[in-house]
């Protein structure tokens, strides 16, 4: 419904969307299939989407890389995750931790 020449998009995806069907109202979070119309705006100077819940990561790289604002691209791309990062603790075993670990030593196979 918006028009494809926008140059500044801000989208809060936080908040659920209410259907209702028939007496049982369900809440249903944006999905990455329903912001697949972003890949049609390809005048974008700013995008910022804030309140994911879920990564859309390939599709909003895809949305920068489509777009051609400027000839120059995007100048503002904004993105916050609805919850904080998880954080492994200090006690999680490393990667330089790891034993036993055997990794046959040959030469590669030259690529063909």
């Amino acid at each position: 419904m918006l028009p494809k020449s926008l140059t500044k998009l801000i989208i809060d995806i936080r908040q659920p969307v209410n259907i209702i069907k028939t007496s049982i109202e369900s809440k249903v979070f944006i999905s990455q299939d329903d912001m697949k119309p972003l890949v049609r705006y390809t005048k974008l100077r700013e995008l910022r989407v804030f309140g994911m819940r879920d990564s859309f990561q390939a599709l909003l790289w895809e949305v920068v890389y489509r777009n051609q604002s400027d000839d120059r691209g995007m100048h503002v791309l904004d993105l916050e995750m609805a919850t904080a990062p998880f954080v492994r603790q200090d006690n999680w075993i490393k990667g330089t931790d790891v034993r036993g670990l055997k990794v046959p030593v040959q030469d590669p196979t030259p690529y063909k």
